[in-house]
C-alpha cells in the first residue's frame, strides 16, 4: 500500500533524486558553515539532511563526493563574486587599487573558514577529483574581465599581458594566497601575507613607472 504521506510520493523518480542530491547538498554547506572539522561526517550528513547514510549513499559513491562537490562550488561561486567587481572596476581605478580589490577578496574567503576545515575539504577534493587540475582552472574565469580591463582602463598602470601571461600570473597569486591556510600556518591571513601576496601582484601587472 502506497504511503500518501510521504513528500515524494506522486513526483517522478528523476525529480525526486534531484531534490534529495540538492537537500544533501544543502545540508553539507551548512555543515561547512559551522567551521568545525568533526561535523564533516556521514552521520551529521545524514542528521542535518533527513535522509539515512544508505540513502545519501544511494546518491553518491562516497560521503566525501557530497564535500568535494561544495569545496569547488564554493571556489567558483568566490571567483565569479569577483569576476564581479572586476566587470565593475572604474576606468580610471589604478592597478594598484585594483590589485587590493583582488588581493582583499580573495584572502577574506579563504580566511573565512577555520583552516582544520579548509584542509580536510581539500584533502577530499584532491583526493576525489578525477581532474584535480580543474581547481587551478576555477580561477580562469578572471582572465576575460581582467584583460578587458587592462584595455579600457586609461590610467597607463595596467601591463599589457597576453592571455596566458594572466593565466599563469593568476595562478602565482592563488598559490600565495591559499599556501599558508592549507598549511596551517600561524600568519595566514596576517597583514604580513597579504603585503607580499600585494607584493606579487605588483610585480606581475603593474606597469614599471606605476610602482614607485
Amino acid at each position: 500500500m502506497q504511503d500518501t504521506e510521504h513528500p515524494f510520493n506522486k513526483i517522478p523518480t528523476q525529480q525526486r533524486s534531484e531534490k534529495a542530491i540538492e537537500n544533501i547538498f544543502e545540508a553539507a554547506r551548512a555543515l561547512v558553515a559551522k567551521n568545525e572539522p568533526s561535523q564533516l561526517s556521514a552521520r551529521n550528513l545524514a542528521e542535518r539532511s533527513g535522509y539515512s547514510v544508505g540513502s545519501i549513499y544511494r546518491y553518491f559513491e562516497k560521503i566525501d563526493d557530497v564535500f568535494t562537490h561544495i569545496f569547488i562550488s564554493r571556489r567558483k561561486r568566490v571567483c565569479m563574486q569577483l569576476v564581479e567587481k572586476i566587470e565593475l572596476f572604474p576606468n580610471t581605478g589604478s592597478a594598484s587599487l585594483m590589485l587590493e580589490m583582488i588581493v582583499d577578496h580573495s584572502m577574506s574567503s579563504w580566511g573565512s573558514h577555520n583552516y582544520s576545515v579548509i584542509k580536510l575539504l581539500s584533502r577530499h577534493f584532491f583526493k576525489r577529483a578525477k581532474e584535480p587540475e580543474q581547481f587551478s582552472k576555477v580561477i580562469d574565469v578572471l582572465i576575460p574581465s581582467l584583460i578587458a580591463l587592462e584595455r579600457r582602463n586609461v590610467t597607463n598602470t595596467i601591463r599589457k599581458l597576453s592571455e596566458f601571461e594572466v593565466q599563469l600570473f593568476l595562478r602565482a597569486i592563488q598559490a600565495a594566497v591559499r599556501s599558508p591556510f592549507l598549511e596551517g600556518d600561524p600568519k595566514a591571513g596576517s597583514p604580513e601575507h597579504r603585503a607580499i601576496v600585494f607584493a606579487i601582484g605588483v610585480a606581475l601587472f603593474i606597469l614599471p613607472q606605476a610602482k614607485s
